[in-house]
């Protein structure tokens, strides 16, 4: 949904797609989060869920920086496809990784 951001001509329609795309990953989050919290033994839970937040907010202020620096150099719509292709890539190395044979 936000890769389409880039191409549409109006703001508004931008944002209802943001919006969708929020209210899916606040979903998804909190599912996945009590997943992991119900599978992880009682004296485990602070080091796992301690890990497993600083793999969803670890790496913000990085990417607030280098969004912010594309923003300010070439425009809104390049940050977002710059946030975009490093998701994109991410995804891609994800799957490489678990398609290799052990």
């Amino acid at each position: 949904m936000t890769i389409l951001y880039i191409v549409l001509p109006s703001c508004a329609r931008g944002t209802r797609g943001f919006g969708l795309t929020g209210v899916g990953f606040v979903l998804a989050l909190t599912g996945f989060t009590s997943v992991v919290q119900r599978r992880t033994p009682d004296a485990l839970r602070g080091r796992v869920m301690a890990l497993w937040t600083v793999a969803f907010l670890g790496n913000r202020p990085i990417a607030a920086l280098i969004d912010g620096a594309v923003a300010d150099r070439a425009g809104p719509r390049w940050a977002m496809g710059v946030g975009i292709t490093v998701a994109i890539l991410g995804v891609g190395v994800a799957v490489r990784l678990q398609r290799r044979p052990a």
